[in-house]
């Protein structure tokens, strides 16, 4: 699914990460194995966990910039929601997708509203009819 806005910046939390994946590669890394460790091996293969996660060239740079070694993937659950919201989704297929509850869901949402100021919740996932593009 292609997002109906600009992916949101990833937080402080991935700053090492999105230093060297871009968002999509980042997300895709989080949707295969937030909170878990995952090893970075010297040298990659097909079958490695990180090429299956986000492809070979983003292994490659991820490993080069690294090592090899543990990393610890953080769960960053409200940068996921508020990529899910951005390409459109549902509460309940957020919650379904990151195995939290709707009202969880609603929750960051209104952290990110709060966050962003007094913005209409709508606003998070719907352009502004009248705002230029």
């Amino acid at each position: 699914m292609t997002p109906q806005r600009p992916l949101p910046p990833p937080p402080a939390e991935l700053a090492a990460l999105s230093e060297h994946l871009l968002p999509e590669e980042l997300l895709a890394l989080l949707r295969a194995h937030a909170g878990t460790t995952i090893w970075l091996p010297r040298t990659l293969n097909q079958g490695s966990v990180l090429v299956r996660a986000v492809g070979r060239p983003a292994a490659e740079r991820l490993v080069a910039a690294c090592g090899p070694g543990k990393l610890q993937v953080p769960l960053a659950r409200h940068w996921r929601v508020l990529v899910a919201l951005a390409e459109g989704k549902s509460a309940p297929k957020i919650a379904r997708e990151l195995g939290i509850t709707e009202k969880a869901v609603r929750d960051h949402k209104r952290a990110a509203r709060r966050h962003e100021g007094s913005r209409p919740a709508a606003r998070l996932h719907q352009p502004d009819l009248f705002e230029p593009a």
